[in-house]
């Protein structure tokens, strides 16, 4: 049997591939320590890192988490917890269909 894969997650999200043209656009409007993380699989150094849109890591506020590329929420502030690594740690996906482990 041939799985046709889902175009929508549960919640309601697009999981539809970004066209090379649009992945080209947002690539180039990523930070150097964004593309290395991204399309380098490079992690930062522990307690240094931001988000994509400049929040550092250890920020308190209330909010989403997205997918530099191409905007898929990922994680929420709610399930965010300091694992003493350095580095953001969420308990859960806002959506599993949303990651791939």
């Amino acid at each position: 049997d041939v799985q046709i894969p889902k175009r929508k997650s549960e919640s309601g999200s697009s999981l539809a591939p970004l066209t090379a043209d649009a992945m080209e656009t947002e690539i180039a409007g990523l930070g150097a320590a964004s593309r290395a993380c991204l399309l380098d699989v490079s992690m930062e150094e522990p307690f240094t890192g931001e988000t994509a849109n400049g929040y550092p890591w250890d920020s308190q506020l209330r909010g989403v988490y997205e997918v530099a590329l191409g905007g898929l929420p990922v994680f929420s502030s709610r399930d965010k917890f300091d694992h003493g690594t350095g580095r953001m740690c969420f308990t859960a996906p806002i959506d599993p269909d949303h990651v791939i482990l």
